[in-house]
Parts: C-alpha cells; structure tokens; sequence
C-alpha cells in the first residue's frame, strides 16, 4: 500500500548494551527523515500527502 515511508531493521534485541548504538541508528534514520522535508513549505508537505493518501 506504501503507507509506511520505512521499516527499520532490528538485528537484535535493544538491551543496555547496546541502546546507545540502537539510538544512533534512530537518530541517523529521523534525520535523513527530518532533512527531506526542511525544503519543502508546509503547503507542499500538505499536497504530497494528500496526492499519497487520497486513493486509500
């Protein structure tokens, strides 16, 4: 249906251990997210998802 922009793999279980590298990856993840949408206006970002949506 192609709702989902992206799945983000986990390899293993978050744990003490390595919750500061699972974070990293998120943070890294939402950033790439975030960037692609600094350039558009709001009434751009609105009409994209509208086009994205409005057949579902």
């Amino acid at each position: 249906m192609k709702i989902v922009d992206r799945i983000i793999k986990e390899d293993e279980a978050v744990t003490r251990d390595n919750i500061s590298a699972v974070c990293s990856e998120l943070r890294d993840h939402m950033n790439r997210f975030f960037s692609r949408f600094d350039r558009r206006t709001s009434r751009e970002i609105v009409r994209q998802r509208y086009l994205r949506f409005r057949k579902y």
